[in-house]
């Protein structure tokens, strides 16, 4: 993540391509989030919305401040048969949660992931 100005922030997800059945990296997240009412790629007290279509892939997270819970789900636009949806939270500086992937055909490949923010 990375603070663009004091009312904005630009969040980057991108991942081993091979997780989703492709070659490469693959950016599911680029997007810069303002200062706003709630709505896509803004932020306010509550959390953070963001929504983006990107290398044909669509991405949704939403982050409830209160909750301390980041939700989303999307498909890559190496492999759009693939969808994929994550549910987690924070606990401080620690971010768990799962990545549950299905690839067409209805088989499902969950992950877990566990990041640290480190300052």
């Amino acid at each position: 993540m990375k603070l663009v100005q004091p009312s904005s922030f630009t969040l980057q997800l991108t991942v081993d391509g091979t997780i989703f059945g492709c070659t490469g990296a693959q950016t599911l997240v680029s997007a810069t989030v303002s200062s706003g009412l709630g709505g896509p790629n803004q932020w306010n007290a509550a959390g953070f919305a963001i929504q983006t279509i990107q290398n044909d892939g669509i991405t949704t997270l939403n982050y409830d401040y209160t909750l301390q819970s980041l939700d989303g789900g999307g498909s890559p636009g190496c492999n759009p048969s693939a969808h994929w949806v994550l549910t987690g939270g924070f606990a401080g500086n620690t971010f768990t949660g799962t990545l549950t992937i299905t690839f067409d055909g209805g088989t499902s490949v969950p992950a877990v992931l566990s990041l640290v923010r480190k300052e």
